[in-house]
């Protein structure tokens, strides 16, 4: 395991330690200092691993980190004192290259202690929460609108913003490589999918409190069924594009609905989705849900 952040990870660590069941062996790689990694610890001693253990063991590389403003943050809070050298670690930690691929479970330590450890022993031991999801290209013209819109409706709100995406699947729960699985077998199910928008509605679901509903054309449909059948999990399908969660009160909703539905531009959103992506959505703190991998549907 090789941690990027200071401080707090120590702590996070040392919680894993306590809930991990007696039996398991977690091994620390590296040091707690974001030097370590860019000295090469986890570019060298985790492929390392990996070669030796893999085949006997679940073998991963731990990466806890945080938003770049956030680890600034922190840093200025524990050393006022310190500046320059607070200053010379945040542009340090932005230059490293975060890891990535099956064989990497990602923390984004932005919430409590407690519930980055429940996410890292979720991880470790085959209980995390993962849901799939269909997105927007990057950069097209609904991936552009849909995050300025997710964004402004958030900040005025006082909500956090969130990635734009259609949940395809009920949540599951399985290990890290067991859900790299099962995600490339959906998307290797699937075809390009044409997504189009009939509508904005409201819910009292923290989680669609404002969203797009889509048409449920028969590639979606189907897109829907065979996903549930592959994770095994059962859940209503009711594909939408999420504009604003929240515990809004039906008035308020109402009113950014109604503004919505004269403001936006449907078509806006239409797009091809090509990507099936596997989030780890373990917590209530969904800004800190990560993706653990994504596969292309076949075709692309």
């Amino acid at each position: 395991l090789v941690f990027k952040e200071v401080g707090v990870a120590a702590d996070l660590f040392d919680g894993v330690r306590e809930e991990l069941e007696v039996g398991r062996r977690v091994v620390l790689l590296g040091t707690l200092r974001s030097e370590s990694v860019a000295d090469g610890l986890g570019s060298a001693m985790f492929p390392e691993a990996l070669e030796r253990f893999g085949a006997i063991a679940s073998v991963y590389l731990l990466n806890i980190t945080a938003p770049t403003v956030v680890l600034e943050e922190r840093r200025q809070t524990a050393r006022q004192e310190k500046r320059r050298r607070v200053e010379a670690d945040a542009a340090s930690a932005a230059e490293i290259t975060e890891p990535s691929g099956p064989h990497v479970i990602a923390v984004l330590n932005e919430a409590s202690v407690d519930e980055g450890t429940a996410r890292v022993v979720a991880a470790l031991t085959d209980t995390m929460k993962c849901t799939l999801w269909l997105v927007p290209p990057t950069t097209s013209r609904c991936d552009v609108v849909a995050r300025a819109e997710i964004e402004r409706l958030s900040r005025s709100n006082g909500m956090r913003p969130f990635p734009p995406h259609i949940t395809l699947s009920p949540s599951f729960h399985f290990g890290q490589a067991r859900a790299v699985e099962l995600t490339r077998q959906v998307a290797a199910a699937l075809s390009p999918i044409s997504m189009r928008f009939v509508g904005v509605a409201h819910s009292c679901a923290f989680f669609k409190a404002i969203a797009l509903t889509a048409e449920a054309s028969e590639a979606l449909v189907h897109a829907g069924q065979a996903a549930k059948r592959i994770v095994g999990a059962e859940k209503a399908f009711d594909p939408h594009l999420s504009l604003l969660y929240g515990d809004l009160n039906e008035d308020a909703r109402c009113k950014i609905t109604e503004e919505l539905s004269t403001s936006l531009q449907l078509q806006s959103f239409d797009h091809i989705a090509k990507d099936v992506v596997c989030v780890n959505t373990l917590g209530n703190s969904y800004h800190c849900w990560t993706e653990v991998c994504r596969f292309p549907v076949r075709g692309t």
